[in-house]
């Protein structure tokens, strides 16, 4: 009833004006509860976060059944890291609408931020119910199982997502990463091509595609992926390494050695490229500098099996079996099994 119609109904009853009194402070609640949302919308698009809550706090007092005034509420003081405060607030919006998918979504995101897993799982699965196709919740569910170890509903997730929009990179490279980590290589080849269709010039995704089709045996492809990998992005150290090993494997000694060098000059105490080098100083016969490359990966990093395993080599090929032996010791100690037919052999053990 609006205040015209309060009047005309006071004079139909015999000039009682003040029945009219109510009707006008409801609009003056409604007043307040819409300016203050308002402003706390204006404030928080300024980054003013204590001065929206406080206007918040003016609308919720104003109408406190509005359950969209809790959530911004509990937004504005998510950014200003009371989260606990915030939690309580999406719970309230629940309370009021139950059937709201984002109240859901919105808490057990900050419930995911407070490392409540379990929670946070619980109300993606809600939000989901209520919003079965909705892409930021089956994003959000799909990162909560991957990080519970749940790769197959993490994808499953993922794929409903991409139903819904095709072109998500972030979501076509998460399920890339969940489809190699999982076994299905080809799946993730297609997922990254996808994004790289989208983006030509996505590094990450070139660099990983071109891992992964390494471990099917493309080699030449691999190489390609990782060549424009490094043109969008030359400060990857790891891709340097990971292609001069294959540069190294088709016999491109030169290059190869180029690779680790840069990869060397970006990360001096990236353990793998010192160990590579050493490696094809070992082939090259140049063993002096095999065993400072493998001494160096082991400096970098104490429990690097493999570089002990060929330091024993380097070593014994100088002749000085007691330090090969030590080394080899030291390789199977740290769980390599196959140094132990040496120590066998040569070390008389």
């Amino acid at each position: 009833m609006d205040k015209d119609q309060s009047i005309a109904l006071s004079k139909q009853l015999g000039g009682l004006i003040k029945l009219s009194e109510p009707v006008d402070n409801t609009f003056t609640f409604a007043g307040i509860e819409k300016n203050s949302s308002t402003n706390g919308e204006n404030q928080s698009l300024r980054g003013e976060f204590n001065r929206a809550i406080k206007s918040y706090d003016l609308a919720a007092a104003a109408t406190p059944n509005d359950s969209t005034i809790y959530i911004k509420r509990a937004y504005a003081k998510e950014q200003m890291g009371d989260l606990q405060s915030a939690i309580q607030d999406y719970s309230k919006a629940i309370t009021l609408n139950p059937n709201d998918h984002k109240a859901y979504l919105a808490r057990g995101s900050t419930l995911e931020n407070i490392g409540n897993r379990d929670l946070a799982l619980n109300d993606f699965n809600k939000a989901i119910e209520l919003s079965p196709q909705n892409e930021w919740a089956r994003l959000k569910r799909a990162n909560a199982y991957t990080d519970l170890g749940d790769r197959e509903r993490a994808i499953l997730d993922y794929n409903i997502a991409l139903n819904t929009n095709p072109t998500n990179i972030n979501a076509l490279y998460q399920r890339a990463k969940l489809n190699g980590e999982a076994g299905y290589t080809q799946k993730a080849v297609d997922d990254y091509t996808n994004i790289i269709k989208l983006r030509p010039e996505h590094a990450a995704a070139l660099a990983s595609r071109g891992k992964a089709k390494e471990d099917l045996g493309d080699k030449a492809g691999a190489l390609e992926d990782y060549t424009q990998s490094l043109k969008t992005n030359k400060n990857q150290a790891s891709i340097y390494n990971n292609r001069g090993l294959i540069l190294a494997s088709t016999g491109n000694i030169k290059a190869a050695k180029q690779d680790y060098e840069y990869a060397l000059e970006l990360s001096p105490n990236y353990p793998a490229p010192h160990n590579n080098l050493g490696i094809l100083y070992l082939n090259l016969g140049e063993n002096q500098n095999a065993f400072i490359e493998f001494t160096k990966a082991i400096k970098a990093d104490l429990k690097y099996a493999t570089a002990y395993a060929n330091r024993g080599i380097a070593v014994e090929r100088q002749g000085d079996i007691k330090q090969a032996c030590r080394d080899w010791k030291k390789a199977t100690e740290l769980g390599l099994t196959y140094p132990i037919e040496w120590i066998r052999t040569q070390c008389g053990e």
